[in-house]
């Protein structure tokens, strides 16, 4: 749906230099329909020209006469009407409420022209000179102007930075810079390429960038704008990026700071929202949020986080360190950046040998046809590339005994095939369950460990957690606890 910004019938469309009383009278929309402004929480009235961002003034929500006509009213007074000079000029009416902001219009801007008052014009009796002319004549004045002697040399002087800080020239550029599409995104690990995630009765996506949970400092009065791009065709209600806030890294205590512009059900789209914290702390960024739990499968690219008002494009973070190679596989090829490791899978790799011992999840991948078909004890002989994720968990009563279980993924077709290993002290490696082929990979349940006496309860049928205790995995049948032989245990 299209944001418009209209004149009333009535309004005013140009304003004279020096005039102070003329005032504009602007309607927000949606497809030319009326916004109600009765929930807004601010609104800001921005000008540029074709030079780009000149100034703003707010209009407090409190003023309007009747919210439900979307009608907002600028007036010009001499604090706006200050350095601005004739000419033809832009105006965008940006609308906070708690859903996020609202920029009016969506497309392009609504004109507005200030022309030249009688006293600002030149009169036509004025003698003109061009500038050749000009010149010409100052030399011959300044050769007929005798040389004095040469003074004395003055006092060094002193250089008053308050006052020149605090010039209305000086504050108008400082906020041109602070507005300005140069922005460097503060988060680490973000990227161009379209990562995915499959929900489950979950009210967001959990934060994405490796820095995205309350590991960024925000500053007291700071303006910050965060951005992402997300598809959310497959969902069935509107998405939005999210900002959490708390007041220590630890986040014990944290609450909503502010949710972005929404993301229609069915659709793909940008989501913004704008922050200004009212204290120092750190903040959780979630590029895919919804208002009520949902399951759907979500994406999400080009996340940013930078300062300023502006949302400018995506760039990566100037630590991240951008492997060429990596910017030219599809998205869901190119590894993460976090704690898991990964590395490249050699011809002729044995599967069944990928045992780790650090009893940190890894990731491993095979980028060709070529390369697929000549690993050892592959499942199918019809793999084309694939990805393979080990997860290892080590036995609390022998720190040398471990299980590995692997997760195959078949690039070209999206199957999933699983198994699992064991070692013993010694090192022997054994195979306690062959590659099989899972129907659905994303209604896979992962796997959860324990002992015994932690068996979770309450699960679905076929909920599979791995015992510790038996050093096997089970499966819940909805009233007893199976193993793969389909003996109670």
């Amino acid at each position: 749906m299209a944001k418009t910004l209209s004149f009333t019938d009535t309004s005013a469309r140009t304003v004279k230099i020096g005039d102070t009383t003329t005032s504009f009278t602007l309607v927000c929309g949606n497809d030319n329909v009326a916004t109600d402004l009765t929930s807004v929480t601010s609104i800001t009235v921005k000008l540029g020209n074709s030079s780009g961002y000149l100034k703003s003034a707010t209009v407090d929500p409190a003023s309007l006469t009747d919210p439900t006509t979307g009608q907002v009213t600028v007036a010009f007074d001499a604090e706006l009407m200050t350095s601005l000079t004739a000419g033809n000029y832009a105006i965008e009416v940006w609308v906070v409420d708690s859903t996020g902001t609202s920029i009016y219009p969506s497309d392009g801007s609504t004109g507005f022209t200030i022309t030249n008052n009688l006293q600002s014009a030149n009169g036509s009796t004025i003698t003109t000179i061009t500038f050749d002319d000009f010149v010409k004549a100052m030399k011959q004045a300044a050769s007929t102007i005798a040389k004095g002697e040469k003074g004395d040399k003055g006092d060094t002087g002193t250089v008053d930075n308050s006052a020149l800080t605090t010039a209305p020239a000086f504050v108008n550029l400082q906020t041109q810079v602070n507005d300005s599409a140069v922005g460097t995104n503060l988060l680490t690990g973000t990227s161009s390429g379209l990562k995915t995630r499959q929900l489950t009765n979950a009210y967001n996506a959990g934060p994405q960038a490796t820095n995205g949970s309350y590991k960024i400092k925000v500053l007291k009065n700071q303006t910050y704008t965060y951005r992402a791009w997300i598809d959310n065709t497959n969902a069935t209600i509107n998405a939005f990026v999210s900002i959490r806030f708390s007041t220590t890294s630890d986040a014990v205590t944290n609450s909503n700071l502010g949710n972005g512009t929404v993301v229609n059900k069915g659709e793909t789209e940008y989501s913004t929202v704008q922050i200004t914290p009212t204290a120092d702390g750190y903040i959780q960024l979630l590029p895919v949020a919804y208002i009520t739990p949902t399951t759907t499968s979500v994406g999400w690219k080009e996340e940013k986080l930078e300062k300023g008002s502006v949302a400018t494009d995506w760039c990566p973070n100037p630590e991240d360190k951008v492997n060429v190679s990596d910017m030219r596989k599809p998205a869901n090829d190119v590894l993460g950046l976090d704690e898991i490791q990964s590395s490249l899978l050699p011809n002729g790799t044995d599967l069944y040998t990928l045992i780790n011992t650090s009893g940190k999840p890894l990731s491993y991948h095979v980028p060709t046809y070529a390369g697929a078909q000549t690993m050892v004890n592959k499942p199918t002989p019809k793999l084309s590339a694939f990805k393979l994720n080990t997860v290892s968990v080590g036995d609390s009563t022998s720190p040398n005994y471990n299980y590995t279980f692997l997760t195959l993924k078949d690039q070209s077709d999206g199957s999933t095939y699983e198994a699992y290993l064991t070692t013993d002290a010694s090192g022997v490696v054994t195979v306690a369950r062959p590659w099989y082929k899972v129907a659905d990979d994303s209604k896979v349940v992962h796997l959860s460990t324990g002992v015994t006496a932690s068996r979770p309860t309450g699960q679905v049928t076929g909920y599979q957690y791995f015992d510790t205790t038996l050093k096997k995995p089970i499966w819940y049948t909805g009233a007893a606890w199976v193993d793969a032989t389909g003996s109670t245990v």
